[in-house]
Protein backbone atom coordinates (compact mmCIF):
# COMPACT_ATOMS: atom_id res chain seq x y z
CA UNK A 1 0.00 0.00 0.00
CA UNK A 2 1.70 3.33 -0.94
CA UNK A 3 1.40 6.95 1.20
CA UNK A 4 -0.49 9.23 -0.72
CA UNK A 5 2.32 12.33 -1.76
CA UNK A 6 1.67 15.55 0.20
CA UNK A 7 0.54 18.42 -2.96
CA UNK A 8 2.34 21.31 -1.85
CA UNK A 9 0.85 23.79 -3.83
CA UNK A 10 2.28 27.56 -3.98
CA UNK A 11 -0.10 28.96 -1.57
CA UNK A 12 0.47 25.70 0.75
CA UNK A 13 4.17 26.23 -0.02
CA UNK A 14 3.79 30.06 1.48
CA UNK A 15 1.37 29.40 4.38
CA UNK A 16 3.68 26.43 5.74
CA UNK A 17 6.69 28.83 5.29
CA UNK A 18 4.99 31.93 7.02
CA UNK A 19 3.74 29.76 10.04
CA UNK A 20 7.36 28.76 10.63
CA UNK A 21 8.46 32.08 10.09
CA UNK A 22 5.91 33.23 13.19
CA UNK A 23 6.49 29.75 15.36
CA UNK A 24 10.33 30.94 15.04
CA UNK A 25 9.69 34.54 15.80
CA UNK A 26 7.76 33.87 18.67
CA UNK A 27 10.40 31.28 19.81
CA UNK A 28 13.19 34.19 19.55
CA UNK A 29 10.71 37.01 21.77
CA UNK A 30 10.59 34.68 24.52
CA UNK A 31 13.96 33.79 24.85
CA UNK A 32 15.26 37.27 24.49
CA UNK A 33 12.48 37.90 26.94
CA UNK A 34 13.37 35.46 29.48
CA UNK A 35 16.96 36.70 28.66
CA UNK A 36 16.52 40.21 29.56
CA UNK A 37 14.23 39.42 32.79
CA UNK A 38 17.15 37.37 33.82
CA UNK A 39 19.67 39.88 33.90
CA UNK A 40 16.96 42.30 34.88
CA UNK A 41 16.41 39.82 38.30
CA UNK A 42 20.42 39.50 38.82
CA UNK A 43 20.76 43.03 38.78
CA UNK A 44 18.21 43.48 41.31
CA UNK A 45 20.12 41.28 43.29
CA UNK A 46 23.24 43.23 43.10
CA UNK A 47 21.68 46.47 43.84
CA UNK A 48 20.72 44.42 46.98
CA UNK A 49 23.71 42.90 47.86
CA UNK A 50 25.73 46.63 47.24
CA UNK A 51 23.07 48.05 49.72
CA UNK A 52 24.01 45.53 51.90
CA UNK A 53 27.84 46.23 51.72
CA UNK A 54 27.22 49.92 52.25
CA UNK A 55 25.18 49.13 55.62
CA UNK A 56 28.40 47.00 56.61
CA UNK A 57 30.93 49.86 55.71
CA UNK A 58 28.89 52.06 57.48
CA UNK A 59 28.34 50.22 61.05
CA UNK A 60 32.22 49.93 60.70
CA UNK A 61 32.65 53.55 60.43
CA UNK A 62 30.40 53.90 63.46
CA UNK A 63 32.30 51.37 64.99
CA UNK A 64 35.57 52.93 64.37
CA UNK A 65 34.09 56.18 65.45
CA UNK A 66 32.41 54.93 68.67
CA UNK A 67 36.19 53.40 69.19
CA UNK A 68 37.67 56.82 69.10
CA UNK A 69 34.89 57.95 70.97
CA UNK A 70 35.13 55.64 73.92
CA UNK A 71 39.48 56.52 74.01
CA UNK A 72 38.63 59.86 73.80
CA UNK A 73 36.51 59.65 76.88
CA UNK A 74 38.94 57.83 78.54
CA UNK A 75 41.67 59.88 77.84
CA UNK A 76 39.37 62.82 79.41
CA UNK A 77 38.96 64.74 76.63
CA UNK A 78 35.09 64.63 76.61
CA UNK A 79 32.44 63.97 73.61
CA UNK A 80 32.68 67.57 72.76
CA UNK A 81 36.26 66.86 71.03
CA UNK A 82 35.67 64.27 69.11
CA UNK A 83 34.98 65.90 65.94
CA UNK A 84 37.84 68.48 65.98
CA UNK A 85 40.19 65.53 67.63
CA UNK A 86 38.98 63.48 64.19
CA UNK A 87 39.27 65.95 61.92
CA UNK A 88 42.22 68.03 62.72
CA UNK A 89 45.65 67.46 60.79
CA UNK A 90 47.75 67.98 64.18
CA UNK A 91 49.65 64.80 65.28
CA UNK A 92 47.40 63.05 67.18
CA UNK A 93 47.35 62.91 71.37
CA UNK A 94 49.40 59.47 71.12
CA UNK A 95 50.24 56.36 68.99
CA UNK A 96 46.95 54.37 70.15
CA UNK A 97 44.97 57.63 69.20
CA UNK A 98 46.25 58.30 65.87
CA UNK A 99 45.50 54.35 65.24
CA UNK A 100 41.90 54.86 66.29
CA UNK A 101 41.68 58.38 64.41
CA UNK A 102 43.25 56.24 61.08
CA UNK A 103 40.69 53.15 61.26
CA UNK A 104 37.81 55.68 61.54
CA UNK A 105 39.28 57.56 58.14
CA UNK A 106 39.95 54.35 56.59
CA UNK A 107 36.24 53.26 57.36
CA UNK A 108 34.59 56.55 56.20
CA UNK A 109 36.34 56.63 52.54
CA UNK A 110 35.26 52.90 52.39
CA UNK A 111 31.76 53.83 53.42
CA UNK A 112 32.02 56.44 50.81
CA UNK A 113 33.27 54.88 48.27
CA UNK A 114 30.81 51.68 48.52
CA UNK A 115 27.85 53.96 48.29
CA UNK A 116 29.68 55.26 45.08
CA UNK A 117 29.11 51.50 43.77
CA UNK A 118 25.33 51.27 44.89
CA UNK A 119 24.39 54.28 43.53
CA UNK A 120 25.86 53.23 40.27
CA UNK A 121 24.06 49.48 40.51
CA UNK A 122 20.90 51.25 41.31
CA UNK A 123 21.72 53.29 38.03
CA UNK A 124 22.01 50.37 35.73
CA UNK A 125 18.86 48.83 37.47
CA UNK A 126 17.15 51.73 36.65
CA UNK A 127 18.17 51.60 32.64
CA UNK A 128 17.34 48.66 32.00
CA UNK A 129 13.56 48.66 33.88
CA UNK A 130 14.06 51.53 31.47
CA UNK A 131 14.62 49.82 28.53
CA UNK A 132 11.82 47.26 29.29
CA UNK A 133 9.11 49.72 30.08
CA UNK A 134 10.64 51.34 26.33
CA UNK A 135 10.79 47.99 24.81
CA UNK A 136 6.84 47.64 25.48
Amino acid sequence: MRLPRPRFTGRRLMALILVTCLSLAAVIHQERSRRFNKKLINQAIAVEAAYTRYQNAELAHQNARADAVLYLEKAGKGFASVNRELSSDADPIDQKFKVLKDANKKALDKSIFVRHIWEQEKMKLFRLIKELNEAW
